[in-house]
């Protein structure tokens, strides 16, 4: 419970930097909108059919789907990085806007660009490899990818703050969170519990109201809050990574963020009790 208060804290302060620029929310959405429809438009162009599941079989995935998904994902990518650099220059006292947003990403294209790529083949090649595992190896498997995701955290940052090319990041980001958190911490940080704690009941409430109401009226109530989760949790998880990222290179917390909310953002893991000790 103590990590689900500290994640609504940041959740909480995190709506405190999103309120004074509403439409940094914009950004998300135009990323997520964006990567399915360039997307599905490669995929017609290119095989002159609609995907089905068969697409999503490794290895057809890597050599069939691998362009698309970076065409598609270079998107989201930049997207994602305009609302952490729009969220910088809030932190450090600026005005920031869309455009300042996008312009800031837009003198890292290439990094950005790199680094969607090398992030697409991970994620294709731990799931080809996963694949190929009974469940005791998909577990490890699952594990290093968790470890993965949290040494990149502050991949996107480092691109556009420091001088970096894409795998001196992916170091310094590592570097970054093990200085911090250590390595054996739990998963998506407190932050996380406190979005899903909220979206949940929004996605059950507006089930039953759709079901209510008819097929169409489900569709256009779990469309709209589909598109109200890309845009709340885009963009405060991108200004909250920006505040920890902050915090990790400084050591300060600015604006409406508390440096113990921060520095408590991930917990370590508590050890398994074996049941049958030796005496």
């Amino acid at each position: 419970m103590g990590r689900v208060r500290r994640g609504f804290r940041l959740l909480e302060q995190s709506w405190g930097v999103l309120r004074s620029d509403k439409e940094l929310a914009l950004l998300p959405i135009a990323g997520a909108v964006g990567m399915g429809v360039v997307g599905i438009g490669a995929f017609l162009l290119m095989f002159r059919r609609w995907p089905n599941g068969d697409d999503l079989k490794v290895p057809g995935v890597f050599w069939r789907l691998y362009p698309i998904f970076i065409i598609a994902s270079t998107i989201s990518t930049f997207a994602n990085a305009a609302v952490v650099a729009a969220a910088m220059e809030r932190l450090e006292g600026g005005d920031p806007t869309i455009r300042s947003g996008l312009r800031a990403a837009w003198r890292k294209r290439w990094q950005l660009l790199k680094w969607t790529m090398v992030a697409g083949l991970v994620g294709i090649l731990l799931r080809a490899i996963a694949g190929r595992l009974k469940l005791a190896g998909r577990l490890a498997i699952w594990a290093i990818g968790l470890g993965w995701q949290l040494a990149i955290t502050f991949v996107i940052p480092v691109l556009l703050f420091e001088d970096e090319d894409v795998a001196p990041a992916v170091r310094r980001s590592a570097s970054l969170f093990k200085e911090h958190w250590g390595e054996n911490v739990s998963g998506n940080g407190a932050i996380g519990l406190a979005v899903v704690a909220l979206m949940l009941p929004a996605v059950i409430l507006g089930g039953i109201a759709g079901f209510l109401l008819g097929p169409v009226a489900l569709v256009v109530i779990l469309g709209a809050i589909f598109l109200l989760t890309i845009a709340a949790t885009g963009a405060l998880a991108g200004i909250f990574n920006t505040a920890l990222y902050r915090f990790a290179t400084t050591g300060t917390a600015v604006g409406p963020f508390d440096a113990a909310d921060l520095e408590g953002a991930f917990t370590p893991k508590r050890p398994r009790r074996r049941p049958f000790r030796r005496r």
